[in-house]
């Protein structure tokens, strides 16, 4: 998957989710300069792995096959 198409789904994810009025962790939202600003501050998100994970299944049509999680 291209990242230009995993930027739109996450975005698309973000506005569905705040439509429905649940709020994300803050770091869900982070570009990578402020993942590189904060250091080691967040070493534990990245040790645990938590954040988006978008994927087609390596199939290539994430609308049909594809799927959004957000680990928190």
């Amino acid at each position: 998957m291209k990242r230009s198409l995993i930027n739109e789904i996450i975005g698309d994810a973000e506005r569905f989710i705040g439509d429905c009025r649940f709020y994300l962790p803050p770091f869900a939202s982070w570009t990578i300069e402020e993942w590189r600003r904060r250091g080691q501050d967040v070493a534990q998100i990245a040790e645990y792995n938590l954040g988006w994970d978008i994927t087609d299944f390596g199939l290539g049509n994430f609308q049909k096959d594809g799927l959004t999680l957000l680990s928190h």
